[in-house]
């Protein structure tokens, strides 16, 4: 009967806070759409459009990369959204959505709540639905939701996360069923992106102090063993690379080589600015962070700044925590485990030749983390049994619920922060490539019932310089079929250029906006069935 009551409640706690998760991440991510593929997007697509599954996973050769379980994931969201491009931000944020529940069972297994005395759950249950809700409320979110190839880091930072959790548990429980849970993770995130290579020293932190911790004869050798898969597991990924990559470091940002532009100067200026994005600091340029921090308005400044002081306030207390009693060489596992990842994330994403805020989500979701687990650690030796004076227990609970309150005005601080940051979404640079594509598709495919198959695109003076590429592929992924029954876009300078077959019937006629950013549709105008006077934004 207790067993049922405690499942029966922690149901009732946990199934609202999974449908508010639903609808926070539906709603921060309501404004974003995408409506046509573009870019990186397309190109990834037009491998899916003409490879099998098994082709498209592991292909021959590559540019330079070699992520195989992204690139099947991959496959199966282009099959699951077919021919409905418009479902993509959907499907992304419905991903993003996933990993806030992995975040916030992990917050809650961080705050031990089940663990805890009556009277504590509800903050810990507070805490880890804020961290989820911060999680999903973020502006690092941008490129997850606002390109298909956002899955690529989506499931990157789920992989990560996963593995950290593992070697929590690990270090925690000593079960070694989660280091080999963690170990396969780590498989998983190399050949997701190459970037995570980086943690492996986490699988040698924790096994050093569980082999310190233990005094059981041949657990180094047994540690030592355990090692060994992850080395195993980093020599498989460096000769595969070689075999299908060609070389056995990873490729850098926009085809460049992280060996011909790593700067041991621009990392370190790099890795302080993350740092900075990860305490609300927007200290990038506007074309990859929406608003620099000197654009930012005064009030933005003061929250950010009063969050500053609400996380020493944090801090203080888990420090006059740690003081009050004697820490055990776990708990300082733990410590570092956080620390040790945070910074190998910040890292492994300071070396090649721009800072994009994609990369911050990482280390941003381990800080939220890791704020839960000092939470989960106040009182730890209370409700444990190591210290059970009655003045201990009112300390205890009153710290929790101080830390508690702390983190709720850090959050509500934090949370118009994030939105004002939100708003200025269109301004980073991939967002600019999505607004014309989307336009291009609203006034073409989206406008006329019967266009695949039937009417060609003739696109004026084309001045944001799209390609034959996207002349043939970019009704593609619209198709059943794949081809675009024909359907392609054309580029010209003067009505002359049309040529003798394009009419009115066959035919969408399409000029650049005024703001270049979109696209007017003069069809009408060009096959004299409207005045030049009614077109508008030119």
């Amino acid at each position: 009967m207790k067993i049922k009551k405690v499942t029966k409640n922690k149901v009732q706690m946990v199934l609202p806070a999974l449908f508010a998760l639903i609808l926070i991440g539906f709603f921060v991510n309501r404004n974003i759409q995408i409506r046509g593929l573009y870019g990186d997007d397309l190109y990834l697509w037009s491998f899916y459009g003409e490879d099998s599954f098994l082709e498209f996973t592991f292909p021959k050769s590559t540019k330079g990369n070699f992520r195989p379980f992204y690139w099947a994931m991959s496959y199966l969201e282009f099959m699951i959204v077919g021919r409905h491009v418009n479902f993509y931000a959907a499907f992304n944020t419905a991903f993003n959505i996933f990993i806030s529940f992995v975040v916030y069972f992990f917050a809650l297994d961080l705050t031990k709540i089940c663990k805890r005395r009556e009277g504590y759950t509800f903050s810990a249950e507070m805490i880890s639905f804020l961290v989820a809700g911060m999680y999903l409320g973020s502006h690092f979110a941008a490129y997850q939701i606002g390109q298909v190839l956002g899955l690529l880091e989506s499931l990157g930072l789920l992989l990560a996360i996963i593995v950290l959790w593992l070697l929590y548990r690990f270090s925690e429980y000593g079960n070694s069923a989660y280091y080999y849970g963690a170990s396969f993770f780590y498989l998983l995130v190399m050949y997701t992106h190459e970037r995570y290579i980086a943690l492996f020293p986490l699988f040698c932190l924790v096994l050093l102090f569980r082999g310190l911790k233990s005094r059981a004869e041949g657990t180094k050798a047994k540690c030592l063993m355990k090692l060994m898969i992850p080395i195993m597991e980093l020599l498989l990924f460096f000769g595969v690379r070689v075999l299908v990559a060609g070389q056995a470091m990873p490729a850098g940002t926009a085809g460049t080589d992280v060996t011909d532009t790593f700067s041991i100067g621009q990392a370190f200026m790099y890795a302080i600015q993350q740092v900075q994005y990860v305490f609300g600091v927007n200290v990038g340029e506007s074309y990859l962070n929406g608003i620099t921090w000197s654009e930012a308005p005064l009030w933005l400044h003061i929250c950010v700044y009063t969050s500053w002081a609400v996380i020493l306030g944090m801090l203080g207390i888990y420090a006059s925590e740690i003081r009050r009693r004697s820490l055990d060489i776990m708990e300082i596992a733990q410590n570092l485990l956080f620390i040790t990842f945070i910074a190998l994330c910040i890292g492994c994403s300071s070396i090649t030749i721009r800072l994009e805020i994609r990369w911050v989500y990482v280390s941003y979701t381990a800080a939220l983390l890791y704020i839960c687990y000092m939470f989960g650690r106040i009182g730890f030796g209370t409700v444990d049994g190591i210290a059970k004076t009655a003045g201990k227990k009112k300390d205890f609970k009153a710290f929790s619920a101080f830390f508690a309150l702390l983190f709720l005005i850090y959050c509500c601080l934090m949370i118009p922060v994030e939105q004002f940051y939100r708003s200025c979404f269109r301004n980073i640079f991939f967002m600019t490539e999505l607004d014309r594509v989307n336009s291009l598709a609203d006034e073409t495919i989206g406008k006329y019932d019967d266009f695949l198959g039937v009417r060609q695109t003739y696109i004026f003076y084309n001045s944001f310089g799209m390609t034959d590429f996207y002349g043939e592929y970019f009704y593609k992924p619209y198709d059943p079929e794949k081809t675009g029954q024909g359907s392609e876009l054309h580029y010209i300078d003067d009505i002359s250029e049309l040529p003798e077959e394009a009419v009115y019937e066959n035919s969408v006629v399409l000029l650049e906006t005024s703001d270049r950013r979109g696209y007017i549709d003069i069809t009408d105008q060009v096959f004299g069935k409207a005045d030049w006077s009614t077109v508008k934004g030119r």
